[in-house]
Parts: C-alpha cells; structure tokens; sequence
C-alpha cells in the first residue's frame, strides 16, 4: 500500500504524528475523522459518518466540524447535524471531503435495518 488512513472518533488528536510518520515512511497519509451525526429519522440518536480530507482545503473543514461539535457539546457526545455540512458547504464550491457513511451504526444502515423505503434511503444518500 502507498496510502493509509487516521480516523479518530470526534477528534483529529492523532493527526500530526501519523502524517509525520506516514511521510518518513514514504507513505501518503489520509487524514479523518469519523464523527457522529444527529439522526434525521430520530433526533435523540447520533450515527457514525466517515470523513477524509481530499486535500488541506478538505482537512481544514474538518477540523471546523469537530472542533463544532465539541465546543456545542461540551461534556457530551461530539455530533454534527446534516445542516452544520449544508452551512459550511454554502460557503465553497467544493468541501474537498470523502463521507463514508461509516459501519453497522451508520445512518445508511439504520435507514435499511430499520425497514425505510428505498426513495429515503436513495434520498439521505
């Protein structure tokens, strides 16, 4: 492999050290988080959400999104909402993010375990 990626849970505390060490290595590192989401179908829950930065523009959102979350939910649960992606992409063409709705605790997965109809699933995608 040539390219390795760092997602800490609802922070980026590794992020320095695993790019100076990616870089010594000759490897390209791929820096994320994955972060909790407010859940749309139900509010009192947060899902999981996978970002990558696709480049410094990328790693720059991202930190503003966690450093968010834990500054609004001091001494809880870190989470965004969808609106909180939808507001800082109003202000550039292009966020320079990768999501990956993340695993089993995943909004998509909720979406289809709890039994929605393709249209919302298709539609939250």
């Amino acid at each position: 492999m040539n390219a390795v990626a760092l997602t800490d849970t609802s922070n980026m505390h590794g992020a320095h050290e695993f790019y100076l060490s990616c870089k010594s290595e000759g490897l390209t590192p791929i820096l994320g988080t994955e972060i909790y989401i407010e859940s749309e179908l139900d509010p009192s829950l947060q899902h999981k959400l996978v970002l990558l930065a696709k480049s410094l523009s990328g790693y720059r959102n991202i930190i503003e999104l966690v450093s968010q979350a834990n500054l609004e939910n001091a001494g809880g649960k870190a989470f965004i909402r969808f609106e909180d992606m939808k507001k800082l992409k109003e202000k550039q063409k292009d966020l320079e993010m990768v999501c990956l709705s993340a695993d089993i605790t995943g909004e998509i997965a909720y979406y289809i375990l709890t039994g929605q109809s393709e249209e919302k699933i298709l539609k939250r995608i």
